[in-house]
């Protein structure tokens, strides 16, 4: 697995081509956001290199999306998206998932179903 190896689609490609990695750790705070993970996922997906999501201690906002992008995509077949539990929740910010123990169920709300309590 390549993880702190992998910013952008271009160290995917990288990867791919030495044949370096059989799984690619895609951070959503690393890559800059969605659309660029999307890119290293596409890349890993059409060389057939399954991917995990993984996280660096983001708040719920961006554990949700983290886990919207695993569950769109069906080479993606890992995540580790834990770091929230080690921080403080915030009172201002609401839903996007619940947690059942190691499981995270995205909710079935518009967008990433955040709601902010002002």
């Amino acid at each position: 697995m390549l993880d702190e190896a992998i910013h952008d689609h271009v160290d995917a490609l990288k990867a791919v081509k030495t044949q370096s990695a059989d799984l690619l750790n895609i951070k959503l705070m690393k890559s800059c956001g969605l659309y660029k993970a999307e890119k290293i996922n596409a890349v890993a997906e059409a060389a057939g290199i399954n991917c995990m999501v993984g996280c660096m201690l983001e708040a719920r906002i961006a554990i949700t999306a983290a886990a919207s992008l695993v569950a769109a995509k069906r080479n993606i077949t890992e995540a580790d998206l834990d770091t929230f539990m080690y921080c403080q929740e915030s009172e201002l910010i609401k839903g996007g998932f619940e947690r059942d123990c190691d499981i995270l169920t995205l909710l079935d709300k518009p967008g990433l179903g955040i709601e902010v309590n002002m």
